[in-house]
């Protein structure tokens, strides 16, 4: 029969309690092994496994803090007996040498001893809080080694004497200076304190006293071109540094203060020096002018400005300290110095003399100054908005300004585009239609646009009805189609008119000794028909009453009236024997057709037996006694004209061309209210402009019912403002007009609230 065997199962802690002689003796092994690694060699007779298994025991056995306290000092002991002395003892030039290999060596004896002691960090370290083992080694490589005697200030001094040569040119071991940043990083074990006040903070002052001395003598000894050229490489010189060796927190403190040195605390010299950014842009410097851009777009840090006051768009002489960026001064000086140079060009007498160059140096400008901010400012919105408000503010600061792009037109459409490419046309109309985006007054250039439109369809003088078209179009694009309506008219009546005249000579047939081609227009569609009226002559008259009832006829309920002052007429003058044809005005045909019955006629006979009025027919009298017309000779010399004053034909006529223009003089008189010449605006438009303002306070009103005075003056301001900006006195003026009127009345409850009438 089997026996049972007993089974006695020993506790785990007395099986594996340590008595005092073991823990000495695992002591004593792991001292050795840690002696002999921090000398330089390896475990020591023992291996990685057994050394690892007596570090783990001691923890074990509740021996952690023992054994943690006996590494600290081994590696305290080993630091001050042999890495303190080695570096303090090392030359000024070689201590960083010295420094970064006794911290590589130390490094990697700290990893050797962290693995054995692996358990300890685990088990014993961390429950209590405590340094692990390698960042303990850390600290005290801190302490005992950069915090010896003068070590810290022997390093700190050496970085940035070595730094300073860098920067003046001296080739500089890098991977040294990176090596030693990196080790006060790490020696603040998670901090950044032994890094900043061994190295950051000194080296952040040097750099701002280096960076403002150099910046200074440069500027003071070289040009605008020259320093930017300079900043812009010490700040690529900067940026690589922060690339090679300091740390991204540093290297935007660094950023701050070159930023701040180069650029911000130099913004004003750079942008007024003689050689500065006005001068960049007058004398075309565009690489220059990009490169401050580009510097003056890094820059974060504020500048001082100061900047012009204005009241109601004119400048007080007083100006407002503001804080801002290097970028903003230098857009604010861009945006005056355009306007002055647009104040200059509009305050030019010479210039207003002749509207064509005026416009001619006013697009020149804008395609400067737009390439440069597409080129220079990279098409940066802010500096598109700033050219914008600074031509704004000079366009409309002379009225005449309308006018001048419309004569700009007139002169273009009249002689200028024969010579010219499509691509060349549409050029200078998109340039003439960007310079009209300007003019805040748009029923003003409308105005004139509409008068010279006219002259040109109606005397045939426009070189290109594609041209005109295409002008119009882009108007419409501008404006809307309400902008362009009456112009579109216009041109529906010449075709119209073309199909009729057609239509009329075949009805009528073609032999007679008096041709007619009369255009009939709407008059809504033409603005300004002349009432002026004359006599046709007797040669003349009977093939217009031949039209009249041919029209008539054709066309039931509608009156026509000619409009003699808008035409124009070819006469044949036989002259030595030799014929020229006379373009003229049908007021100089009916004249110069008294003459073939005399060769001289007093002043009072022909103002008798055309019937034009005395202002127009002097105009045209004269016109044909200028020295480059001849074809009549005035009696008396002078410009003014007497009842009895005679005029005769000028039978000595020559001219080299068989056909020949008869121009009107004073064309510039011609354009209408006079106001026009001074700036100011035509009357016509004054008085559309009373309707428009009374139009939009009623839509307001009827939408709206009751306002207040401040609102309905605001709200009729920005309904109008794509034609015209009303002033809020003649929105007030108008609101009273109204009332009267018993549109609108006042409120009995509040004098400054307005009520709708039905």
């Amino acid at each position: 029969m089997a026996t049972r065997r007993k089974f006695v199962i020993k506790s785990f802690s007395a099986m594996n309690r340590y008595d005092g002689s073991q823990i000495q003796e695992t002591w004593v092994n792991l001292r050795t092994a840690i002696e002999s690694i921090l000398g330089g060699l390896d475990c020591g007779k023992m291996s990685f496994e057994q050394l690892f298994r007596f570090a783990y025991n001691l923890v074990l056995h509740k021996h952690g803090r023992m054994l943690y306290d006996g590494v600290q000092k081994l590696i305290r002991a080993h630091l001050e007996s042999t890495v303190a002395p080695a570096v303090a003892g090392a030359p000024a030039e070689h201590v960083l040498a010295m420094l970064r290999d006794q911290w590589t060596q130390h490094v990697s004896k700290t990893k050797m001893i962290s693995d054995l002691l692996t358990h300890l960090d685990r088990s014993f370290v961390t429950p209590h809080s405590m340094l692990r083992v390698r960042d303990m080694s850390l600290v005290e490589f801190r302490n005992s080694v950069l915090n010896h005697a003068d070590v810290s200030e022997r390093v700190s001094t050496q970085l940035l004497e070595t730094v300073a040569a860098s920067r003046n040119g001296e080739e500089t071991d890098r991977s040294l200076i990176r090596g030693t940043l990196t080790m006060l990083v790490q020696l603040g074990v998670g901090s950044m304190s032994v890094y900043e006040s061994v190295f950051e903070e000194r080296f952040l002052a040097e750099s701002e006293s280096f960076l403002k001395t150099e910046s200074a003598d440069f500027l003071a000894a070289n040009t605008c071109s020259d320093y930017l050229r300079k900043a812009e490489a010490r700040i690529v010189e900067e940026r690589t540094r922060v690339w090679e060796y300091l740390t991204d927190l540093t290297g935007q403190r660094l950023r701050a203060v070159v930023e701040r040195c180069l650029i911000a605390e130099h913004t004003n010299t750079l942008v007024d020096m003689r050689s500065g950014a006005i001068a960049m842009m007058d004398e075309g410097k565009l690489e220059e002018l990009a490169t401050m851009y580009r510097l003056f777009s890094m820059v974060r840090a504020t500048v001082t400005f100061d900047m012009p006051v204005r009241v109601a768009g004119r400048e007080t002489g007083a100006t407002v300290t503001r804080s801002c960026t290097p970028l903003t001064v230098l857009r604010e000086r861009f945006q005056r110095h355009i306007e002055s140079r647009g104040v200059t060009l509009v305050s030019d007498t010479e210039e207003a003399k002749n509207p064509v160059k005026f416009v001619e140096t006013l697009l020149d400008m804008r395609s400067k100054f737009a390439v440069i901010v597409e080129t220079c400012f990279f098409g940066d919105k802010e500096f598109l908005r700033a050219m914008k408000e600074a031509f704004e503010f000079f366009v409309n600061m002379d009225g005449r300004c309308a006018q001048f792009l419309c004569l700009f037109l007139d002169a273009e459409f009249r002689q200028g585009f024969k010579t010219k490419a499509p691509e060349e046309i549409d050029e200078t109309l998109s340039a003439v239609v960007t310079a009209f985006r300007f003019i805040k007054d748009k029923d003003v250039f409308e105005s004139h646009y509409k008068l010279l439109l006219q002259r040109r369809l109606l005397s045939n003088r426009s070189v290109s009805d594609d041209a005109e078209r295409t002008m119009i179009i882009k108007l419409k694009a501008e404006c809307g189609p309400q902008f362009t309506s009456k112009l579109e008219g216009m041109f529906a009546d010449l075709t119209s008119s073309r199909k009729q005249m057609l239509e009329f000579r075949k009805d009528t047939g073609s032999s007679r000794s008096v041709a007619v081609d009369a255009t009939i227009l709407t008059t809504v569609h033409w603005p300004s028909l002349s009432e002026e009226a004359c006599r046709l002559p007797a040669s003349v008259q009977p093939v217009a009453d031949t039209f009249r009832d041919w029209y008539l006829a054709k066309h039931t309920g509608r009156r026509l009236e000619w409009a003699t002052s808008q035409g124009t007429a070819e006469v044949s003058m036989l002259c030595a024997a030799r014929r020229y044809e006379l373009v003229v005005s049908t007021f100089q045909m009916c004249l110069l057709e008294l003459f073939n019955a005399a060769e001289t006629l007093t002043f009072e006979r022909i103002r008798t037996d055309t019937g034009i009025s005395v202002p127009e027919l002097k105009r045209h009298l004269i016109s044909l006694c200028t020295p480059a017309a001849r074809v009549l000779i005035k009696g008396k010399k002078g410009k003014t004209i007497t009842d009895d004053e005679e005029f005769t034909v000028n039978l000595k006529f020559k001219s080299a061309k068989i056909r020949n223009r008869i121009k009107l003089v004073t064309l510039r008189s011609a354009l209408g209210a006079g106001a026009a010449e001074s700036g100011g605006v035509p009357e016509q438009v004054v008085m559309a402009r009373k309707n428009q303002m009374d139009a939009a306070i009623v839509r307001i009103m009827k939408a709206r019912k009751t306002l207040m005075h401040a609102e309905l003056v605001n709200e009729t301001i920005r309904i109008l403002c794509h034609r015209f900006t009303p002033k809020p006195a003649d929105v007030k003026a108008r609101v009273e007009h109204l009332i009267d009127r018993d549109y609108i009345a006042r409120s009995a409850d509040d004098r400054r609230r307005y009520d709708y009438v039905a």
